[in-house]
């Protein structure tokens, strides 16, 4: 089971958060998938990008069901990237990744990078998921793309050459934005194109 987080020594922004935040339970959730690591830093990925909401929307979290004065969440299980790209891009929303996927299994992916701001992130073997017959990989570390950001992917086959998005790849997590964002226009119209 996930370490029980302190809510109580935490120092939120706003006094409606915390309870928002222990009543959606993340950890509990995610219990299901039985490594406590990743259940953990999962968690820690949620209240960091929490804290970070309540700077960036400057309003109280209101967990998957928000008011329309706070921000929320919505846990997202299958996040293209032209979706991730877009989402972060127009500066209304913040996303938190936990994982990528490539449930194509004719793709020769062998080694995926991500770039936030221009800044690349660590380079990431995909090669033993071909071994395990998985289609998945979690990321050591949650990865907190703040609203307004770039960001961009690469891949690899097994021979080193750069390969193209599968379309059966993408990204699991979350996307916290306003309530009219989570809502409205702004994610449908994202998830549609």
């Amino acid at each position: 089971m996930y370490s029980d987080i302190k809510y109580h020594k935490i120092c939120f922004r706003y006094t409606a958060t915390r309870t928002n935040l222990m009543n959606m339970a993340p950890g509990a959730a995610l219990d299901r998938l039985g490594d406590v690591g990743f259940i953990n830093n999962v968690v820690a990925g949620i209240i960091k990008s929490v804290l970070l909401g309540e700077e960036v929307f400057e309003k109280p979290f209101g967990g998957y069901a928000p008011q329309c004065t706070e921000f929320g969440a919505t846990p997202v299980g299958a996040l293209s990237l032209p979706l991730a790209m877009n989402v972060v891009k127009d500066g209304r929303a913040l996303l938190l990744l936990v994982a990528y996927y490539d449930n194509d299994r004719g793709h020769k992916m062998r080694k995926i990078q991500l770039s936030v701001n221009g800044r690349p992130l660590p380079i990431w073997d995909a090669y033993h998921l071909s071994l395990l017959n998985a289609d998945l990989i979690r990321f050591p570390n949650p990865i907190i793309i703040e609203p307004g950001s770039t960001f961009e992917h690469r891949q690899w086959d097994q021979d080193g050459d750069e390969v193209p998005l599968s379309k059966d790849a993408g990204f699991i997590g979350y996307v916290f934005a306003s309530y009219g964002y989570l809502i409205g226009e702004g994610l449908r119209r994202k998830v549609m194109n």
